[in-house]
């Protein structure tokens, strides 16, 4: 089995999501097999996910197993603690498995590099300049 990964996230909620498991295509699958996946990706027991969501570990094996389909409780519990995993794969599976990582708007951050790169080139300069005097000094005192 492959060795669990670390999510790059914005919620860093998958500590150990299997890298084996992240794109799984079980689309077409019916919920139960995608919710498994699921779970199995996580490296996790059924009963440590039930515990982890707040359910019964007999209602997450009656899901997994396709005895009973998920109500809205259960559906909100599971989405509640793994915010990143993407609500459209395991309702209709659609899309991936997991959300993709949303990063912070870099529009400010572009903008204060470029003003950082250009007060480090007139420093720069200055102490071009100042070197130059330096050696002028020098120059005379010798």
């Amino acid at each position: 089995m492959a060795k669990a990964g670390i999510c790059k996230c914005e919620y860093h909620t998958f500590a150990n999501v299997n890298p084996e498991f992240a794109n799984v295509n079980v689309a077409n699958s019916p919920f139960p097999a995608r919710l498994s996946a699921f779970v199995d990706s996580l490296g996790l027991t059924k009963k440590s996910f039930a515990e982890k969501i707040g359910l019964a570990q007999s209602i997450v094996t009656h899901i997994t197993t396709g005895r009973n389909l998920p109500g809205l409780d259960a559906i909100q519990k599971i989405l509640n603690a793994y915010p990143t995993l993407n609500p459209d794969w395991l309702l209709m599976g659609k899309g991936e498995m997991l959300r993709k990582p949303t990063g912070p708007d870099t529009t400010e951050l572009k903008k204060e590099l470029a003003g950082l790169s250009q007060k480090l080139q007139s420093v720069s300069y200055e102490l071009h300049t100042a070197m130059k005097m330096v050696k002028i000094l020098e120059d005379k005192l010798l």
